[in-house]
């Protein structure tokens, strides 16, 4: 078994900077999970901690089965992919493989059975003589993952590999990585800061901030269900649109008053804001979430909807997509549609919002989703 767990850990540098704080987290024995926050938030921390790179300042860290706080990084059986390949310039392909097997005396026929195994895998075996100048940013990359996956490490650990990548190499290298996953079934936990990157290769997304655990989920339900500002803004490019408003009944219906417009809200959320009647909070919109005037999006809007009045600004052509960043009195928000909808700067448009897709915020820094049914615990008071 290869669970990893992590209770209660805290990291507190010299000087009481806390990089991580109290943070626990189960990952089962073949998931696939990706850490994944702003710089600075205690990814990269939490993951040297688990491979012993970090002393633990409180709590504890277990690998199956079995607390490694005081067990040296050598014996955790866990094997690290980092951000800079870190490969021996002066040794082949074959003998950047083999070196982590020879150094632990592993027999000569074994250490070349395993590599000829790992290079077939990644599609390395026209390479093995080849020495690291010699190789693409992709091959690199996939020799600093066969190093780790020679050695049949319980646990895989991943430091924003593929950030050294250009555009079009990190998307090929994501779709190898993610059937790599299948074929071999290990655990594996992946840093990064790209959100692109987390929802696509993660089982199970955990969104961090300041040393702490924001929310975790499957991706999908944590993209459509924030349970905060922070999430919400955080995951999705662009992010989500906020907008400054207060709730108010109306004929019996809660609406969003956003300036001098009433928008209905879907009949759902009556119960849930009850209690915020007359109170100032933020609606937040996901930009493929509205449909500009004239749009060719071919797209049903669903269930209740309103409208705004708004003003193009800026048109950003994507290819098949457009972002169109639109202006309401003091409120800016980017809608995302096909191009076809034929926008221009300076022209005067009318986006329907999908209510359904809605989510209310309180106003404060972080404010919790107050429509959304997602778990809160943990969460900041």
């Amino acid at each position: 078994m290869a669970e990893v767990r992590l209770r209660q850990v805290s990291k507190v540098y010299e000087g009481g900077v806390a990089a991580v704080r109290l943070l626990d987290l189960a990952v089962a024995d073949g998931e696939f999970v990706v850490l994944v926050g702003p710089s600075g938030c205690g990814k990269t921390t939490t993951l040297r901690m688990i491979a012993g790179l970090e002393e633990v300042s409180e709590g504890e860290i277990e690998i199956g089965g079995v607390v490694v706080n005081e067990v040296e990084p050598c014996e955790r059986d866990v094997a690290m992919v980092f951000q800079n390949y870190a490969l021996y310039p002066h040794m082949t392909v074959f003998g950047n493989l083999s070196f982590g097997l020879r150094m632990r005396k592993v027999g000569k026929q074994e250490i070349e059975g395993r590599v000829e195994d790992v290079a077939k895998l990644l599609g390395l075996k026209g390479l093995l003589k080849r020495k690291p100048r010699q190789l693409s940013g992709g091959e690199q990359q996939r020799v600093a993952l066969g190093r780790a996956l020679v050695r049949e490490p319980r646990v895989l650990l991943f430091d924003e590999p593929l950030s050294n990548l250009d555009a079009k190499m990190r998307v090929a290298m994501r779709s190898e990585l993610k059937q790599l996953h299948q074929r071999v079934g290990r655990t594996t936990i992946y840093v990064t800061h790209d959100q692109e990157e987390a929802m696509s290769l993660g089982e199970r997304i955990v969104v961090m901030n300041k040393g702490r655990v924001r929310q975790e989920g499957e991706p999908v339900e944590v993209y459509r269900r924030p349970v905060d500002r922070f999430v919400a803004g955080f995951l999705g490019v662009p992010g989500m649109n906020f907008l400054n408003g207060r709730i108010e009944e109306v004929s019996g219906r809660k609406v969003f008053r956003l300036g001098s417009v009433d928008l209905g809200l879907p009949e759902r959320f009556n119960g849930m804001l009850e209690e915020y009647v007359g109170s100032e909070m933020v609606l937040g919109i996901r930009p493929e979430d509205l449909l500009p005037s004239g749009g060719g999006c071919d797209r049903m809007s669903i269930g209740c909807t309103g409208e705004l009045p708004m003003v193009v600004k800026v048109v950003e052509p994507l290819g098949s997509i457009q972002d169109v960043y639109l202006e309401f009195g003091d409120s800016r928000i980017v809608c995302r549609c096909g191009v076809e909808a034929g926008l221009k700067a300076g022209e005067c448009v009318t986006v329907k919002l999908e209510l359904n897709r809605i989510h209310i915020f309180e106003p404060d820094e972080v404010g919790a989703n107050v429509t959304s049914n997602s778990n809160l615990t943990g969460l900041e008071s």
